[in-house]
């Protein structure tokens, strides 16, 4: 295959076979309604000669799967695999994991987007008797990305306060809420939370003093899709985008959130196709 990234809609082509055996071609498209297919690929015989043989193919995915998913409540994957298959044995098998990108209508909803500000402030209490405040601002030109973009975000401290301030810590989270049926027919729901990048800055800010710091995160190239339960029955994922600033001397800590939202345009909408190489095969089982 020229790539393991696909995005629904996108084809993956050809194959390669060397065997002296009689073949069969079969096609199993789980997420649409295809039925299985089986055909000679035009042999003669249906058997192949001696040598290397090339054949095209290409599946249609559909326009709204689930992008490549894993934790440790559950898990979705991919995966194109061929065989080579005589009269009574299979001769060679090998599968190849693919990564597929979901895709969102949010980028229609929203065309317009403003920078967004996000401030928090906590009064601490030090040396038994001090007191003093930290402030801590987020600020970002936007708030909704596509996987593998540049998340760039601007952060300013304010130490008003009598101790130095060491550290401040980023986090890209991503809050999964997942649903389902119990044996007995009832619904249960369970939130499952993760870090998926982390960044610390190391700072030394004085005491009554103001730093700003400028952080860059870089999405991964596959990603679900910010969604909610209304759109989706299963599981919704939402971001969130979380600067700490930690004081030990304290024993508290001062935290900004900003809400991260992940969504990616179908590619007949704007004209896009991914990029050849842009992801990673994931894993290849071969048996021969």
């Amino acid at each position: 295959m020229r790539s393991t990234w696909l995005a629904p809609a996108s084809k993956g082509r050809p194959t390669t076979c060397t065997r002296r055996r009689r073949s069969q071609w079969r096609v199993r498209t789980r997420p649409a309604a295809n039925p299985n297919r089986t055909g000679n690929l035009g042999l003669e015989d249906n058997w192949l000669s001696a040598g290397s043989h090339t054949f095209d193919f290409h599946f249609n995915l559909p326009p709204r799967l689930p992008s490549t998913f894993a934790s440790k409540i559950g898990h979705v994957f991919y995966y194109v695999q061929a065989s080579c298959v005589g009269r009574e044995h299979i001769l060679a098998k090998k599968r190849i994991y693919l990564l597929v990108q979901g895709t969102s209508d949010f980028h229609r909803e929203n065309p317009l987007q403003k920078p967004l500000f996000v401030e928090a402030e906590k009064k601490v209490s030090y040396n038994c008797c001090s007191q003093g405040a930290i402030g801590l601002q987020i600020q970002m030109e936007k708030n909704r990305f596509t996987p593998g973009e540049k998340v760039v975000f601007t952060t300013e401290v304010s130490n008003q306060t009598g101790k130095c301030i060491k550290t401040v810590i980023f986090a890209l989270y991503a809050h999964v809420q997942y649903w389902g049926f119990t044996p007995k027919a009832e619904q249960r729901s369970r939130v499952d939370s993760s870090a998926l990048l982390r960044q610390e800055a190391n700072t030394q800010i004085a005491p009554f003093n103001t730093a700003k710091i400028i952080s860059t995160f870089g999405l991964p190239p596959v990603l679900s899709v910010s969604s909610d339960m209304a759109s989706s029955k299963i599981m919704s994922t939402q971001y969130e985008l979380v600067g700490t600033v930690h004081l030990p001397w304290s024993l508290t800590c001062v935290k900004a959130k900003v809400p991260i939202v992940i969504a990616r345009t179908p590619p007949d909408s704007d004209g896009c196709q991914p990029q050849e190489g842009a992801g990673a095969l994931a894993r290849e089982d071969c048996q021969d």
